[in-house]
């Protein structure tokens, strides 16, 4: 074990080192022709898939070092948060949603894993055991962690229409058609996936959306005023098309209504 936290800490350095290496050659992109901008894209692409993999293990592992029974001396606890989402997203400095996602990539990740190895004492900790096929993409730098939460997001749980075998099946067509596909993408087709194992239930995902909009406003530090604005897929489709500002202000006034109403 020592010898592997060496090996893995000097692969780790060894990154850190490289990278900054290649982002100080960053301000002469401009010297290079179409062809290499494209296919460097590819590649750092590629190496955030391998690094994020990486990055969701630890957030997975943190996860299962910061369970509830081991109270105060599970690993978020100790350094002073409540939960390992907390410490993911301090750690890394991202998003609460980011942490999250990372977070819940990696108890996948984790539960793969131990699923294969015969000595681990750990119980399976994911409550979403149907997207093992998504885990071993991940893994494999073969899925990014923004595409493994939207399939995890656009095929739901179980309920009493649809079954976890049913729920694999769509997940392990949703991987054999990723490649070439964005997030935002992956996201539809898995809606699409949930609502064709699930048309009974259409109406009552739709109802939860539409609860689940809101319009939140806050004052900076400045006196500027921010407003986030939570819309579901109709409510956005006001706001989309070339005629942008006047659709969205249309839909802003429809939304507040909504909201207030």
């Amino acid at each position: 074990m020592t010898n592997f936290a060496g090996t893995f800490t000097a692969s780790v350095d060894a990154v850190v080192s490289a990278t900054s290496q290649l982002a100080e050659s960053a301000s002469r992109i401009s010297q290079v022709d179409d062809t290499t901008i494209i296919e460097s894209q590819r590649s750092i692409a590629q190496a955030r898939r391998n690094l994020d993999a990486i990055a969701a293990k630890l957030a997975g592992e943190t996860a299962a070092r910061s369970t509830s029974e081991a109270g105060l001396t599970g690993l978020a606890q100790k350094e002073g948060f409540r939960t390992p989402e907390a410490l993911v997203k301090h750690v890394t400095g991202s998003t609460g949603r980011e942490a999250a996602g990372l977070v819940r990539v990696g108890v996948l990740l984790n539960d793969a894993d131990d699923v294969g190895s015969s000595d681990s004492p750990r119980e399976p900790a994911s409550d979403r055991p149907w997207l093992a096929s998504v885990a071993a993409e991940v893994a494999a730098g073969r899925l990014s962690v923004a595409a493994a939460e939207a399939i995890r997001s656009g095929l739901g749980v179980v309920d009493a229409g649809v079954t976890a075998e049913s729920l694999a099946e769509a997940a392990q067509s949703l991987v054999a058609e990723s490649a070439g596909l964005d997030a935002d993408e992956l996201y539809r087709r898995a809606r699409a996936a949930r609502d064709n194992l699930d048309e009974l239930g259409i109406a009552s995902r739709e109802r939860a959306r539409r609860e689940q909009r809101s319009l939140r406003r806050w004052r900076k530090p400045d006196g500027m005023t921010r407003y986030t604005w939570e819309l579901d897929p109709e409510g956005a489709a006001l706001t989309e098309g070339p005629d942008l500002y006047p659709q969205l202000l249309r839909g802003l006034a429809a939304g507040l209504l909504d909201c207030l109403g």
